[in-house]
Formats: C-alpha cells, sequence, structure tokens
C-alpha cells in the first residue's frame, strides 16, 4: 500500500504557492498552461475521492475559483477512514473535461 500524505503535502504546499500572473505559464507538458495543470490535479483528486468513497464522481470542468482552497482540501483530506484499503479505479468521462483532449493522450488512455 502507497502512503500519498507527503505526496499530497507537497502538491498542496506547491498549489498554494502559485500566483495569478503564473496562471498562464506554460508546463513541461506541449500545450497546458499552469490553469490546466490544476483543472487537471483537481479533477483526478476528486474523482478519486468519489471513488474511494463509493460515491458517484462529479468533478469539476474548469479550475474553480477557490482553487488555492479546493485543490489542497481535495489532495490532503480526500477519503474516510479505510478507504485506502479499498482498491477501486478512476472513472473517465469525457464530457466530464474540455481538457480531455488534450488529457488523453498524455494519459496514453484510448476513448
Amino acid at each position: 500500500m502507497f502512503d500519498l500524505g507527503p505526496a499530497a503535502q507537497e502538491m498542496s504546499r506547491l498549489v498554494r504557492g502559485v500566483r495569478d500572473d503564473q496562471l498562464d505559464y506554460p508546463t513541461p507538458c506541449p500545450d497546458w498552461s499552469v490553469t490546466d495543470l490544476l483543472a487537471h490535479v483537481h479533477l483526478f483528486a476528486t474523482v478519486f475521492t468519489h471513488n474511494a468513497r463509493k460515491e458517484q464522481p462529479r468533478p469539476p470542468n474548469d479550475l474553480v475559483d477557490d482553487w488555492r482552497v479546493a485543490i489542497p482540501n481535495q489532495l490532503t483530506n480526500w477519503p474516510a477512514p479505510g478507504a485506502r484499503r479499498q482498491l477501486g479505479r478512476a472513472g473517465y468521462r469525457p464530457e466530464a473535461s474540455k481538457l480531455t483532449s488534450r488529457t488523453t493522450p498524455w494519459l496514453g488512455l484510448r476513448s
């Protein structure tokens, strides 16, 4: 079993440190801005949270207004006690995000 706590804490620290003027900056992923990457992290953290809790995923479509709070909260508070011991899989819904056309090839997924 993997302990995602340290990685979630570090990602939360990095997210909180992003300034508004950096949102349009490029990332190492071609055609992705910092905004795109933050929305991607939030989308998948939300899907993992709902799956761990055996709930229907309702991921955000875009970067939410309160992303500096919402993303770290999602990363650090995601499963209910014991949820990390359960196996599940991340849901994939093409309509869930405008990023789909860019995330699908990058993740190696096929629609």
